[in-house]
């Protein structure tokens, strides 16, 4: 069936599809969707509302028909929670996924887990989802779980949210507004809870994963930036000063060998406006790293390390790429701050980790995660200009002009829990 999309199709997020019978059907979609198409459907015809969605060359259904776990919605429900993702994650370089505390292909919850998630296959057995206030790429937790093979928790997704479920959840609702997930009865849940159609997935794991690959090897390619200060001289107070730096990304390479050694390991004065990604080198496919560095992060103007917990004032401008070897890095010493990205390999979380967690395969097994979204502070953009004459259209940018998007070490346990409020002491440095 031949997709087709028109320049105000590109620009608003929508697609047309056309079927064999010459009908058009709209729908919405992401920028990225709708350029691997040709666009030559005249712009008036796509400015119509959304009336239908295909659901296969032969079915449609009308807007008002559609029923998932006995609550009826229409397809623009879960259209527009797309969108708005898309939206607000169109500047950050983990774009999708970086709306998420965890982005993975399976996922494993034996411990408390202080964020949303998006997997194609989850197994919890404790409850999750967000507690607490840090500046997220988004106010509300989005979910989108395709499959669910363990769910024992009634406390599941307990802040509520946005939650998107594969076709192949059992998802209903009974006459109370009572959310059963799997035969779990789900108390927090809320009522923003949506079924996609069979074939059709609100988020390509596939294709996000292919790009966050990309973004690692580019990363990973990259010189260390200028004005970087290292001093690992004394083990006990290794550090990066970033002091000097103005650039918008800062990049910084450090061997495996260096996170895997049970020492403190101190970034100081991050900005909330700078993105630092520390590219972390030299892992093998297919080995297992115990990653046991005690992470510390001082923001310009304090003096005083940030906790871990649930909730930041501070923004999260720190990523650190594991490249892409399908490796295995066990987090079981200290605690862990920053975005993790390991696209292809498996992160097992022994400790508290604060930020997020992007892996094929993510095992949260002790300590407690935490939401913290990469969510640097954003560039001003432009406002759209306005049209003088009542014909004018707005132009289109072009590619170019399109935003791209003492000798004492600390102590390791592979159990090592914090106290009731998600931290550990203060340190100071």
């Amino acid at each position: 069936m031949e997709k087709r999309c028109c320049e105000w199709c590109k620009k608003h997020g929508r697609w047309a599809r056309g079927l064999a019978s010459g009908a058009l059907v709209l729908s919405f979609c992401t920028v990225a969707r709708a350029d691997e198409f040709s666009f030559n459907i005249p712009s008036e015809q796509c400015e119509e509302e959304v009336k239908s969605q295909v659901v296969s060359d032969t079915q449609t259904f009308n807007t008002e028909e559609r029923v998932s776990g006995n609550k009826e919605v229409t397809p623009t429900e879960i259209d527009a929670a797309k969108q708005d993702l898309t939206e607000k994650t169109q500047q950050n370089i983990l774009q999708e996924a970086g709306a998420f505390h965890i982005f993975s292909n399976q996922t494993t919850l034996t411990a408390d887990t202080n964020g949303n998630i998006a997997t194609k296959d989850l197994e919890a057995k404790v409850d999750f989802g967000t507690r607490g206030d840090s500046p997220n790429v988004t106010t509300n937790d989005y979910y989108y779980i395709q499959k669910i093979s363990s769910l024992t928790s009634s406390a599941s997704f307990r802040n509520g949210g946005t939650v998107i479920l594969g076709d192949g959840v059992e998802f209903s609702k009974d006459e109370s507004g009572q959310v059963w997930l799997n035969g779990v009865k789900l108390d927090h849940i809320g009522n923003q809870v949506y079924q996609e159609s069979a074939g059709q997935e609100w988020l390509n794991f596939e294709e996000i994963f292919t790009r966050l690959e990309e973004l690692s090897r580019d990363s990973q390619a990259q010189s260390n930036t200028v004005g970087v200060k290292q001093d690992f001289t004394d083990e006990n107070n290794r550090y990066l000063d970033l002091e000097q730096v103005q650039d918008e990304t800062i990049y910084f390479n450090v061997s495996i060998d260096e996170v895997m050694r049970d020492r403190p390991l101190t970034i100081k004065n991050l900005r909330p406006n700078q993105t630092t990604i520390i590219n972390v080198t030299g892992l093998q496919a297919d080995k297992t790293y115990e990653i046991r560095s005690e992470i510390k992060l001082l923001y310009q103007g304090s003096s005083n390390c940030i906790n871990n917990g649930e909730s930041h004032q501070n923004r999260n401008v720190l990523l650190w790429n594991f490249g892409t070897a399908n490796a295995t890095l066990n987090f079981n010493c200290g605690r862990f701050l920053g975005s993790i990205l390991l696209p292809q390999g498996t992160i097992n979380a022994y400790v508290n980790l604060d930020g997020n967690l992007i892996a094929d395969t993510v095992n949260v097994l002790g300590g407690e995660t935490h939401r913290w979204d990469l969510n640097p502070e954003k560039a001003e953009i432009p406002e759209e200009e306005t049209p003088t004459n009542p014909g004018d259209t707005p132009s289109v940018p072009s590619e170019e002009e399109t935003p791209t998007d003492p000798a004492t070490r600390h102590q390791c346990h592979p159990r090592r829990k914090p106290n009731r409020s998600g931290r550990h002491a203060i340190c100071t440095v």
